[in-house]
């Protein structure tokens, strides 16, 4: 129940037929690995998150805390992460999918524009923004060769597309 610490140069795996659950938060410096399913309230540090498969949500699929966080998460081979109030200096990737495959990032709706970045977004990939019904939108940002999308009143302004992805081949 209290604070799991992955220090600097550790791994936390946890395998496709594993559960690992903290009603607290982990802090991470290291590294985490999740085939499984991590169940938490909090993730904290700055270490490399890699959902390979796996699923990161917290009890009762809520949404876990990023607003301390400074981790770069990717999304892989059909994960899940399911996420709130992400920390600019949070960074999410999107990797491999294969068929059948969908690779999700579940974010909370907030007021404020997301700055951090979004990468490698393409087909087989979702983005859903928990309580909007709102259509989305894409536009391409002047410099960078990134891209804005909005929905509603939530805005996450640094999304790079997978190569061979245009913005015409995004569904909203």
């Amino acid at each position: 129940t209290g604070v799991v610490t992955i220090a600097s140069g550790a791994l936390l795996k946890v395998s496709a037929t594993g559960a690992v659950s903290n009603t607290s938060s982990i802090s991470v410096t290291g590294s985490v690995e999740v085939d499984g399913t991590l169940t938490l309230n909090k993730f904290v540090g700055s270490g490399a998150v890699l959902i390979d498969g796996g699923t990161i949500t917290k009890a009762s699929a809520g949404l876990v805390d990023l607003s301390t966080s400074s981790s770069a998460f990717t999304i892989t081979h059909g994960g899940t992460l399911r996420a709130q109030s992400p920390a600019a200096a949070v960074s999410f990737g999107f990797g491999t999918v294969t068929a059948g495959q969908t690779n999700t990032l579940v974010l909370s709706t907030f007021s404020t524009a997301y700055n951090g970045v979004i990468s490698n977004f393409g087909a087989g990939d979702k983005i859903i923004i928990n309580g909007s019904t709102a259509t989305g939108t894409i536009t391409a940002n002047a410099t960078g060769g990134d891209y804005t999308l909005t929905f509603g009143s939530t805005v996450l302004k640094h999304v790079t597309l997978a190569a061979g992805t245009s913005a015409s081949d995004l569904q909203f």
